[in-house]
């Protein structure tokens, strides 16, 4: 998808649910796709920050800050998602991974499970955050799982747990990081909600 069709929306998002506005760096939907935003896709988010520790992040994570920040970004929402369900996040230390689900009822959708995987780096992380609809969910899961499977940082760039433990000095900028993650799949469920207003405006413009 266009980063500027992208960047477009998700202004919109922000404005209409007075939240901030994230950058996402790109998005992958179907070739078939009749238009942007159709579930499935995929919204990428990139995060430069000095990766602490996986003792640091489950610390960050377990927070009751961190929680009632979750809490707060639902209720900026309340208006065009209902019913959410987002578990803990959860860390593969095998693949310096965090996961987390979501599971949300969107207006005018029905219900839409979303899936985040958060790429740990020496200086940065990478965040992949997939939206499907319930019921075509497992039918897409194995190929986001494939695009997981492939994702590797350069030797150079590549997250030492031994090295990270320096930066646990820096907790608050993670914790902005964390919620910055948090912020992008959230909002990433109703841009097509956004998408498809903004398309109505536009088109009933042209007739005009």
């Amino acid at each position: 998808m266009p980063k500027s069709i992208i960047d477009e929306v998700m202004q919109q998002v922000a404005d209409t649910t007075s939240t901030q506005f994230i950058d996402y760096a790109s998005g992958f939907q179907l070739e078939n796709a009749e238009n942007y935003f159709e579930y499935p896709y995929i919204l990428v988010q990139q995060h430069e920050v000095n990766t602490p520790s996986y003792s640091q992040i489950s610390k960050t994570f377990k927070n009751d800050n961190f929680s009632k920040d979750i809490n707060e970004k639902v209720d900026k929402y309340s208006e065009l998602i209902t019913n959410a369900s987002i578990n803990s996040p959860f860390i593969d230390k095998n693949r310096n991974i965090i996961f987390m689900n979501i599971e949300i009822d969107v207006t005018n959708i029905g219900k839409i499970k979303g899936l985040m995987a958060v790429f740990l780096g020496k200086d940065s992380m990478t965040q992949l955050n997939f939206y499907s609809i319930e019921s075509d969910y497992l039918k897409y899961l194995p190929i986001f799982n494939q695009i997981i499977d492939s994702f590797k940082y350069e030797q150079d760039y590549k997250y030492n747990e031994e090295e990270a433990k320096k930066n646990n000095s820096l907790n608050n900028i993670f914790e902005g990081v964390s919620e910055k993650a948090v912020g992008g799949i959230m909002s990433g469920l109703v841009l097509s909600i956004i998408f498809g207003f903004i398309y109505m405006l536009k088109r009933e413009g042209k007739k005009k």
